[in-house]
């Protein structure tokens, strides 16, 4: 009788856990250039070859979503929807990060040398 109190208690902690939003949520992997801001721990776009796009765009911003991008392009790119950062300088020609994040009040992008 014990154990099946303990293992209902559970289940109604965990249904209302799943209620509230607590759910099991891993990265997303893509090639996209319309990049998902909805997953906290993130949208990794391009990581096996780098993504040569120089617009993209942004959907479902959530606080703290983010996505990063393995680019190489040869004209700086551009985020549609999304307000640029200080972060390293962009360089033609080059692997770089073009790092996309919501701070809950906008959403930012900026570079990092790799």
């Amino acid at each position: 009788m014990k154990k099946i109190i303990i293992l209902i208690i559970a289940l109604l902690i965990s249904t209302v856990a799943f209620s509230q939003g607590y759910k099991k949520v891993t990265p997303i992997e893509t090639t996209s250039t319309t990049l998902d801001l909805s997953n906290v721990l993130g949208n990794l776009v391009s990581m096996t070859s780098a993504n040569a796009a120089t617009t993209y765009t942004i959907t479902g911003a959530v606080a703290n979503g983010y996505a990063q991008v393995l680019i190489n392009t040869t004209s700086e790119p551009t985020v549609t929807g999304a307000t640029k950062t200080d972060g390293a300088a962009w360089i033609t020609g080059t692997n770089m990060y073009l790092v996309v994040w919501n701070n809950g009040n906008r959403s930012e992008y900026y570079f990092l040398k790799i």
